[in-house]
């Protein structure tokens, strides 16, 4: 056989630009920069089983929501829930505290997942919707985790494919299956793939029909492709949607126009009841008009003619609070809970008093 008669036929894997997307490690939100709902920027680990979760906006929350906070480990796994909420520093950020088994590996914790309604924006209305942010915990290798991370995706819609492409090679003597390779469409149906996944290094190709345009979130479940050393991928997932609180182009200079209205706010009535039972004192805040107004208001214990300040607490999801007072207090005392809100008025209100 004359030499160059047969020729090794190349692997073409770059026939579509593989750009990162915008939402590395998504869980399927879809939002836009525009959203008002409080979006994760950043989550930043602050102790061995703490983080510091930083929103797109000021948010208030209840300490009883903790459960809420969802620690996912980097084999897409969720070990633990938060057992306590606090200020993280800012009105933008809130501290999640963990149980104390995650911090003989905080290293594994790789996102933090926020369930829905968990926050409230300023306005004491608009809550948050379903989102996490990477923890961006250094690992012994470089990238996300130790295994492989999807760092992004393209779609080569001539040739009805999608690349997938990986922090480091990937293992190519045992290719990963094509019902792996996960995409979504803009109607939340699966595209599911017809096969003849190639992995060349840290390329993999998938095909998939000519449905595949319509794809707008791809994921990888957990060991969907392994390294060299045989250490599996996290789950992840990548979105070709705009990522929420993402900064927008510089809009033109618009032509001067009169300036809005002001924008009338609506307040709304306020009511606070409160008994007493030793040292402890209860009560529950009401708002007939707004149902919203009765949660997540501050309500301060006090003393009549006087400007001390006996205990405070923060109202619950029904509106029932409870005080323990610390110091003796002679005479009669009562509740008043703050007002609240800009565009809506949620109205200051105090309670009848009685003996202390």
């Amino acid at each position: 056989m004359n030499p160059g008669a047969v020729q090794d036929r190349p692997q073409t894997v770059a026939v579509a630009p593989v750009t990162a997307l915008s939402t590395p490690s998504s869980p399927g939100y879809l939002g836009t920069a525009a959203s008002p709902r409080p979006t994760i920027t950043s989550v930043q680990p602050i102790g061995p089983q703490a983080f510091k979760v930083t929103f797109s906006q000021a948010v208030s929350f209840v300490p009883a929501d903790a459960a809420g906070f969802i620690a996912i480990s980097d084999d897409g796994t969720a070990p633990a829930t938060a057992t306590s909420l606090g200020t993280g520093g800012d009105p933008n950020s809130i501290a999640a505290t963990f149980p104390a088994a995650v911090s003989a590996d905080p290293a594994s914790i790789v996102r933090i997942l926020v369930a829905p309604g968990i926050v409230t924006a300023g306005d004491g209305v608009t809550t948050n919707v379903a989102d996490q942010g990477s923890t961006s915990t250094p690992n012994a290798s470089p990238g996300f985790t130790n295994g492989p991370d999807l760092l992004a995706v393209g779609v080569d819609a001539a040739l009805n494919r999608v690349i997938w492409k990986y922090d480091e090679a990937v293992n190519s003597t045992s290719p990963p299956a094509p019902s792996a390779f996960r995409v979504i469409a803009a109607d939340r149906s699966e595209i599911g793939s017809t096969g003849g996944v190639v992995v060349g290094e840290n390329l993999v190709v998938a095909n998939y029909p000519s449905t595949i345009t319509t794809g707008i979130s791809f994921a990888n479940p957990f060991n969907t492709v392994t390294d060299r050393t045989g250490r599996p991928n996290p789950h992840q997932s990548v979105s070709n949607q705009r990522e929420p609180g993402a900064a927008l182009p510089p809009a033109p200079t618009p032509t001067p126009t009169p300036p809005p209205a002001a924008k009338q706010v609506i307040k709304h009535k306020t009511f606070v009841t409160i008994k007493r039972r030793g040292r402890r004192h209860s009560g529950k805040v009401r708002s007939p008009s707004r149902t919203a107004c009765a949660r997540g208001r501050k309500v301060v214990l006090k003393k009549r003619g006087s400007s001390k300040r006996y205990g405070t607490a923060i109202s619950r999801r029904n509106g029932t609070y409870t005080i323990t007072r610390r110091t003796r207090a002679r005479g009669r005392v009562y509740v008043v809970v703050l007002a609240r809100g800009k565009s809506v008025r949620c109205l200051q209100a105090t309670s009848r008093r009685i003996a202390g």
